[in-house]
Order: C-alpha cells, then structure tokens, then sequence
C-alpha cells in the first residue's frame, strides 16, 4: 500500500513541477513568430522616421500641428521600443536552459501582457492625436502606424498563448 501510495506521489508532483517542453515544431512556429516580430519592428522604426520627416515639413507652417506630429513620433516609439525589447528577450528562447525556460516563459508572458496594455495605450494616443493633424499625408502615416501598432498587438497576444502551455506552475494562476 505504502509503495502504490509513494508512487502516486511522485506521478503527481513530476507531472506538476515539470511542464511540457515546446516539441521542435512549436519552437520553430515561435521562431516564426519573433521573427515576423522583428520584422514589424523594423516597420514601426521606419514610421517613426517617416513622421520625424513629415514634422520637418511642417516645422516652419504651424507650431501647434508641429507640437501634435511631435507627440505622435513619441508614440510611435514608445511601441517601438517595447516591439523591439519584446523581440529580443523573446529571441533568446533556443539559449535558455531547458530546465529554467519555464520560468523564463512565465516572465515572457507577465511581459507579453504588459507590452500589450503599453503598446495599446500608444495606440489610443495616435489616434486621438491624428484627429487633430491637417495634412493629409501626415495621417496617412499616423494610419498606417496605427496599423502597425495594431499587428503588433495581436503578435503579442498571439505569442504568449503560444507560450502558456509551457510556464511554471506560479505562472498558471493569471
């Protein structure tokens, strides 16, 4: 009885303080996935620039649509620099020993969620400030990185429920 009952422990305590490893394919498909990251922080980082030059256009015309152009380029990069710190820790899963990734998954995801609320308050604020921008170019911009900001979020919501299956047990309370 004692050996059934010892046995049973030890079935349930590995199967609770070790979770699943990601199979080769889920870390490819997360691969995939920090890569397109990548890829639309780069997108991100060219508006940035785009309305960096659309405020030099307008610098000498009108200081109040130069002060609201401004505030959108700081936006822009607020959404950036979390894309981009988002991609980089994320692009470090292959180096993270098996035996701590779930523990960095679980910090991934507490990040992912946070970058979320982060980059949509970025969001809000690109669009209440493009109601104000008259030139029609400029807003096709804040648009597009509205856009932008946008797929970033779904990327992020995408990713961490790519990742939960696979974080720490004080990590599946959220």
């Amino acid at each position: 009885m004692k050996r059934i009952f010892l046995y049973m422990v030890i079935l349930l305590l590995s199967g609770a303080a070790f979770p699943a490893e990601p199979s080769a394919e889920e870390m490819d498909q997360l691969k995939q996935q920090v890569e397109d990251l990548n890829r639309n922080c780069r997108y991100l980082a060219e508006l940035h620039s785009d309305l960096n030059i659309a405020a030099t256009a307008v610098m000498d015309k009108s200081d109040v649509q130069l002060n609201y152009i401004q505030r959108t380029v700081i936006f822009a990069d607020i959404a950036r620099m979390v894309c981009e710190y988002q991609a980089q820790f994320l692009s470090l899963t292959p180096y993270i020993r098996s035996e701590v990734r779930a523990d960095f998954f679980t910090l991934r995801v507490q990040s992912l969620d946070e970058a979320v609320f982060e980059t949509n308050e970025a969001r809000k604020v690109l669009k209440v400030y493009a109601a104000y921008i008259e030139n029609d170019a400029v807003r096709k911009i804040i648009s597009e990185a509205e856009g932008a900001v946008g797929a970033t979020i779904e990327m992020y919501e995408k990713l961490a429920e790519m990742l939960k299956p696979f974080i720490g047990s004080s990590g599946s309370g959220q």
